[in-house]
């Protein structure tokens, strides 16, 4: 497990292979270079079944499981939010931002 920021603070915990292949072109760096090996420490929200849509999938394309893992996993949030279409408005509305 590896310790990562984003340009808003936030820290996760998460596993080298999460980080690279998701967390990297979304913007967020490693905070701490030192692999974190106490299983105490492992947040438990991050389970490497949430990584269960392809990386360059279309949001179009995804299922609603997916968007919603993706929107958690992108720090956006969905509260409220039900449907497909509305999760992938406030996607892209959110990336727009980035």
């Amino acid at each position: 497990m590896i310790k990562i920021v984003n340009s808003q603070g936030a820290e996760r915990l998460v596993t080298a292979g999460a980080f690279n292949s998701f967390f990297k072109r979304q913007g967020w760096k490693i905070k701490d270079k030192k692999p974190m090996v106490k299983v105490k420490e492992i947040d438990e929200e991050f389970d490497e079944d949430d990584f269960d849509f392809e990386e360059d999938k279309p949001l179009e394309k995804m299922t609603l499981k997916e968007l919603k893992n993706y929107a958690d996993l992108s720090d956006i949030d969905i509260t409220g939010l039900t449907s497909k279409k509305q999760i992938i408005e406030a996607i892209k509305a959110a990336e727009e931002i980035l």
